[in-house]
């Protein structure tokens, strides 16, 4: 399916499975002569590997293999594949629930959808493809050196946080629990689910400096809704909040719009954005964690073929995954600002290169072929739908009708009427 792009602007894509060979990432939009950030990326990927006694005990070393793309340390400008291998997984774990669904998993609505899948550790779906994220983001965090990240977890299941300050990354304190009875409270809550072999998620609160004026784009790409979506991509990610958050909703327009002086905004209750677009106040924001599904109470749910059953999850999975979140969220804000940056570069004219140029062209190509993908695999069940129907397959008025819309469309922006007629005439003969 093509929906594995992490961006489409910088041409990023993931690919692989939980228990598969590997999980890998393409980056088709890769500056030439780039230093390649090695360090960078085993420092990310170790804070998403698993911390302590309340992550998953599957420990991947996560040692990642460059298929193409870089050579003596340096980006070469062509398509850069990278492989990390997994390992460290048990299939055997997951044979007594082949027939069955998962509550909370992916399984029910994905083997609904496309009729088969693949139930080993969640494949797709599984939190395992994020290692690709969090390394692909690395090769961009060059594009912001003036921003940091700071993080505060407010809550953990029932547990809140007193805290009112943010922190950046402390190995000793990777749930970012700015408590101020500390992190005890919170371990020994921790122990008590892990105890009832149950799990449980949490809300962060982001704050990200750092952040100039002007980035994001009306109406529909705005900065707030593309965050939000990148954000929303994160398989545990179940809401994002903007500044004041929920409270938004409960205020007047008088306590929470942000006054405007000479030298900025005196207060920041709409999050750093204005109309989709920041105003060089600070990102803030908080991301809503749900548990980790897979626990090991006993469950009521169905097997493939509708039957009632009771399952109890075996494994090794996370008790608590909050802080291995974190991780992925910064690594999806580093990419979607990324994306805005470089816009926002062209906005104020910085002038492309003509590999620059050549990238945009090799996007759009790849586009037109996605949509002729796209368009067969509709054609395909209309033929479906017609034979069931008794409906003759072809229409002749109906393709004639559409190479004269076709024409008449491509004449209203300047183009050959003609020759457009002919690209949509082979697109059917390939769709047939």
């Amino acid at each position: 399916m093509p929906s594995n792009k992490i961006s489409n602007y910088l041409g990023i894509s993931s690919f692989g499975e939980s228990h598969g060979t590997a999980i890998g990432v393409l980056i088709d939009g890769v500056i030439p002569n780039i230093p390649f950030p090695t360090a960078q990326i085993i420092k990310a990927l170790n804070r998403r590997r698993p911390h302590g006694t309340y992550s998953t005990s599957r420990l991947e070393e996560d040692q990642f293999e460059i298929v193409s793309g870089v050579f003596e340390g340096l980006t070469t400008g062509m398509p850069i594949c990278i492989l990390i291998r997994n390992r460290e997984y048990h299939t055997d774990d997951y044979d007594n629930l082949k027939d069955v669904f998962r509550p909370g998993h992916a399984d029910f609505s994905w083997f609904n959808k496309f009729k088969i899948y693949d139930y080993r550790g969640g494949g797709r779906s599984s939190g395992r493809e994020t290692v690709a994220r969090v390394l692909a983001a690395e090769l961009y965090r060059h594009f912001l050196p003036e921003v940091v990240f700071y993080y505060d977890t407010i809550r953990i299941g029932a547990l809140t946080s007193d805290s009112v300050s943010y922190s950046t990354y402390l190995e000793s304190n990777p749930f970012y629990w700015n408590d101020s009875r500390g992190t005890t409270p919170l371990y020994s809550y921790l122990d008590d689910i892990k105890a009832q072999n149950d799990s449980v998620g949490g809300i962060v609160k982001i704050c990200i400096g750092g952040i100039p004026v002007g980035l994001g784009d009306p109406v529909y790409e705005k900065l707030d809704a593309n965050i939000s979506k990148a954000l929303m991509s994160i398989g545990s990610v179940k809401g994002v909040l903007f500044g004041d958050g929920l409270e938004l909703g409960m205020l007047r327009g008088s306590q929470v719009n942000d006054p405007i002086t000479p030298s900025g905004m005196s207060t920041n209750h709409l999050g750093g954005i204005n109309g989709g677009i920041s105003n060089g106040m600070p990102l803030t924001l908080s991301v809503v964690i749900r548990p980790i599904p897979s626990i090991g109470i006993e469950q009521q749910t169905i097997s493939q073929t509708g039957e009632p059953t009771v399952i109890q999850i075996q494994g090794r999975h996370d008790v608590c995954h909050v802080s291995r979140v974190i991780p992925v969220i910064e690594a999806m804000l580093i990419i979607t600002l990324a994306e805005a940056l470089h816009m926002q570069g062209m906005i104020n004219g910085a002038i492309p290169s003509l590999t620059d140029y050549r990238d945009d062209l090799d996007k759009i190509d790849e586009d037109i072929v996605l949509a002729i993908y796209r368009r067969k695999q509709i054609v395909d069940k209309v033929k479906q739908l017609k034979s069931e129907q008794n409906i003759a397959p072809l229409d002749t008025q109906r393709e004639a009708a559409i190479f004269q819309n076709t024409t008449e469309f491509a004449e209203a922006l300047g183009l050959n009427g003609a020759k457009a007629a002919e690209i949509i005439r082979q697109a059917i003969e390939i769709c047939r």
